[in-house]
């Protein structure tokens, strides 16, 4: 749907008014918008049209405040977008209950105009309800969410107690006197009972030609989510339903507010955005509400959610100053709630999308007749170049022969001015492995809709991407891969390991791909955000054979809602051709001690695998460097039993290149490599700067640790709080490496009372143990912690 800035002004003339200030109706009116709000409103002959301005014409209309669907999963998995779907059914504000990456994204692109939908409120990812999530919470609420969802589940003892007539009374009381709202979402059991008693009928409904195909498929073949867990019981989805309405009109007689709600969003439940919300008003209607209480259910008391949510109340009526939310429909909705579906168009935060041009937006004749998936990614590749990469993957469910069958491609963009054109494409390079049509553009892309068109015969396959922001992710720091490029690996399970990127204010995820090296992908992960590592299965990689793997980092965890990415070159490794018989990780680094020394530290890790006692059952320890091997021996390892590791210091900075450490135990063997690549000198933080003082003693129990930043300007800096317990020699504490984190709360329980402790503070080159090659160690500093703490 096209989308741009909204007009300056726009008159909606000779309408008549459904406030929702009151059930009333207020005839002969004129609204005048500017922006995304009301600006001035009242009769028609005293309200002057301002020169310029957009005029609607509303005689024999009504105007009534936009509706919001305030229990939504929106994802993007719909053959129409699911924000066309609800805009198209006069929904123009929606609270998403999932807290998906892309949400914030999509809700910011709204409200700047570079894409059309309805207002978001998005929630955070969903958190159990217990109290000891508060701080999860509290930092869930820093991040730019509007709101939390707390999940939990009842017992079957606790329903049984709470579906008592007395107890309903007792609970219906307590909401009444909070004034507590209620989500209706009714409409899910409605769908439920549909589905199950006549899967064909629920199908043939004219909303549900655009459910999801896989959904459709599901149902059909009796795989669905609710046919599984209703197998055998069907009858009680009908019960479960009942008793739904019951507690609906249980509610609405004790006059607890309801809004409106229904669960759509996900492609995975039958309900399909925006229709629902008809249905909703519908059930309401049914149970007993009134036309206008069921309205207000998605309009006035929606916006008093939100408003304890964010602190405006500024939708859901028509008043000045309010937020230009309105459907203008043709008859009146208060006589009969179906009425608001005969509409003349909608107007979301003050932008006008006329009806005809919605029905299209929507229409039945847009769903794919051959189903793909299209995505444009502004890619910076590992020269440090720039182009667009289009991909274009017809799904399985398309039985032609790939890439044969396929008559035309095209492309075209929609600008934020509404102004379509086609693009000029290379000749597609095909991915058999993914049925993907590849091409590659030598230039950023363009802001605005892009339409992907795929012919095959009598079929078409359509489906669309916004491209509205190109961001310059940076490029990676190969120096700090691991396995190093050209490495041999002896563990069957090898792991990888990275060093982040940095992009402030976006969120960057990263994906692990090995191939081939004819380009065939043997393994990848999926997107997660901060993952720096990731150990392969067994089994994945064959002995005696050369892989290639990269790196790719991005700004969304969803394929279809990624903007932008970069990708590191290729790196080579080798299967050995026999494995090692347990597993072992090794690092070297180079550290700067608090007297200003320097020193080569090695850490060797014997992983879980070996079930030998420890540290007695290994025999033998080597250590060869680019130099040979290093004159040392197991004995002059000191074994950590707490993290199975085994640790030395040598004098001076190790040589940079590849060091193999090899161990054996009895018959067995294990062995591990890690490469310096590069050496730095990390400052020492000042002592006179750290907090608490040396030989304080602490009475919190959550003391919290400070210190000065120090400054390095050719890398970044991560910081983490030791804490060591002298007495049992052995560590107490230890926060994970943070960015430029300068202080540090430990939490309650790690430090007891009466115990004395020493701490400092170890500034790394790397967040990563994997990619750690330097490191500076803050002087130890002596603390006590009280007999009686607070």
């Amino acid at each position: 749907m096209g989308c741009g800035e909204p007009e300056k002004i726009t008159a909606f003339k000779n309408t008549n008014l459904v406030p929702m200030t009151g059930e009333k109706i207020i005839e002969n009116q004129t609204v005048l918008v500017k922006g995304d709000s009301i600006f001035r409103m009242g009769p028609a002959n005293q309200v002057e049209l301002p020169p310029g301005a957009n005029v609607i014409d509303g005689e024999g209309a009504y105007l009534m405040p936009g509706l919001a669907d305030m229990h939504a999963h929106v994802s993007g998995e719909w053959p129409l977008h699911p924000l066309d779907l609800y805009l198209a059914n006069g929904v123009t504000t929606v609270r998403d209950l999932v807290g998906r990456d892309y949400m914030l994204q999509w809700r910011n692109e709204i409200k700047a105009g570079k894409r059309s939908g309805p207002t978001l409120y998005v929630t955070a990812p969903t958190t159990g309800g217990d109290e000891n999530n508060a701080l999860e919470l509290a930092a869930q609420n820093k991040t730019g969410y509007n709101c939390i969802m707390l999940s939990s589940y009842f017992s079957q003892e606790d329903l049984q107690k709470t579906n008592q007539k007395d107890r309903l009374s007792a609970v219906s009381t307590m909401l009444q006197s909070a004034g507590m709202p209620i989500c209706s979402t009714l409409v899910v059991d409605d769908v439920i009972v549909q589905k199950l008693s006549d899967p064909d009928a629920f199908l043939a409904l004219p909303q549900n030609r655009l459910l999801p195909h896989e959904y459709r498929q599901a149902l059909l073949q009796g795989k669905e989510k609710h046919q599984v867990q209703f197998k055998g019981i069907k009858e009680l989805a009908t019960i479960k339903y009942a008793l739904a309405k019951s507690l609906l009109v249980e509610l609405h007689r004790a006059e607890i507010p309801i809004v409106l709600g229904t669960d759509a969003g996900s492609g995975q439940m039958g309900i399909v955005p925006g229709f629902s919300l008809h249905d909703e008003l519908r059930i309401l209607v049914e149970n007993g509400f009134t036309p206008y209480e069921a309205i207000a259910a998605g309009t006035v008391n929606a916006s008093k959610v939100v408003e304890a949510m964010t602190g405006k109340n500024d939708f859901g009526t028509i008043e000045v100053d309010k937020r230009a939310d309105f459907i203008l429909v043709n008859r009146n909705p208060l006589e009969n709630i179906s009425h608001i579906q005969d509409f003349r168009g909608v107007m979301a935060a003050g932008r006008w999308y006329e009806a005809a041009f919605l029905q299209v937006a929507v229409s039945p004749a847009l769903l794919p007749g051959m189903p793909i998936d299209g995505n444009v990614v502004y890619l910076r590749r590992p020269d440090n170049s720039f182009r667009t990469d289009i991909e274009i993957v017809v799904r399985q469910d398309f039985s032609g022969k790939l890439p044969e069958d396929i008559d035309s491609i095209s492309v075209s963009i929609t600008d934020s001015n509404g102004i379509p054109r086609s693009l000029t494409l290379p000749q597609y390079r095909y991915l058999e492995q993914f049925r993907d049509f590849w091409f590659s553009l030598d230039a950023p892309p363009k802001i605005g809709k892009y339409t992907f068109t795929v012919t095959s015969k009598n079929f078409t396959g359509t489906t669309t991407d916004y491209q509205t922001v190109n961001r310059m992710i940076p490029l990676f720091d190969t120096d700090t891969f691991s396995p190093a490029n050209g490495q041999i690996l002896t563990s069957k399970t090898p792991t990888f390991a990275w060093t982040p990127v940095e992009y402030p204010g976006t969120e960057i995820y990263y994906r692990l791909i090995i191939e081939e090296l004819s380009g065939y992908r043997v393994y990848s992960t999926d997107r997660a955000q901060n993952r720096l590592s990731h150990t392969v299965p067994a089994d994945i990689l064959k002995p005696g054979r050369t892989y290639q793997w990269r790196v790719r980092a991005m700004d969304s965890a969803e394929w279809a809602e990624m903007q932008n990415r970069t990708d590191s070159p290729w790196l080579r490794f080798t299967m050995a051709q026999e494995f090692d018989d347990f597993r072992v990780s090794a690092q070297i680094y180079n550290v700067r001690e608090s007297d200003n020394s320097f020193r080569t530290h090695c850490d060797l890790v014997i992983g879980d695998s070996f079930t030998g006692k420890l540290p007695g059952e290994i025999d033998s320890i080597t250590i060869t460097g680019p130099r040979g091997i290093l004159p040392v021996k197991k004995d002059d390892f000191t074994y950590f039993p707490q993290l199975r590791v085994f640790w030395i210091a040598m004098p001076g900075s190790p040589g940079t290149g590849t060091y193999t450490f090899k161990v054996t135990s009895g018959s067995m063997k294990a062995s591990a490599t890690d490469t310096q690549s590069v050496l730095r000198s990390l400052p020492i933080p000042d002592t006179d700067l750290l907090s608490p003082a040396n030989g304080q003693t602490l009475t919190s129990k959550t003391p919290t640790f400070s210190w000065g930043a120090v400054e390095y300007p050719d890398a970044p800096l991560y910081y983490r709080l030791e804490i060591w317990n002298p007495s049992l020699t052995e560590r107490a504490f230890a926060s994970k490496p943070a960015k430029n984190m300068l202080t540090y709360t430990v939490p309650p329980g790690k430090l007891q009372p009466g115990r004395s402790y020493s701490w400092r503070v170890v500034v790394f080159g790397s967040a990563g143990w994997d990619t750690r090659q330097n490191r500076g160690s803050g002087m130890w500093q002596s603390i006590s912690m009280a007999e009686i703490l607070e």
